[in-house]
């Protein structure tokens, strides 16, 4: 799923900013597996994408990392309270009574 995320918001981030990956990745200068081919093939799921990659496109796109900020902190209730600053998180403990 995170993949599947991954590649939704990289085309959309793409597509906002009037160009295409492959345009995008010739810009990349070269960087270690940034090749258009391999980007190519991790966008439509044939390839698996590593941690550089996620963090590749949400260091050049807000967009995807926000997008994948909101479905990982979604993964646990104490971090839904990052979405709705009002919302109590079980984080959230009463401070400690003194010790007797």
């Amino acid at each position: 799923m995170l993949q599947h995320l991954l590649a939704n918001a990289v085309r959309e981030a793409v597509v906002m900013n009037g160009t295409t990956v492959n345009a995008h990745i010739e810009h990349a200068n070269g960087a270690e597996g940034l090749s258009a081919d391999r980007q190519q093939r991790l966008l439509r799921g044939e390839t698996m994408a590593q941690f550089a990659d996620i963090a590749y496109w949400a260091g050049h796109f807000p967009t995807v990392a926000l997008a994948l900020t909101r479905y990982v902190t979604s993964w646990h209730p104490a971090l839904g309270a990052l979405h709705d600053p009002g919302a109590r998180s079980p984080l959230d403990r009463p401070p400690r009574s003194s010790m007797r």
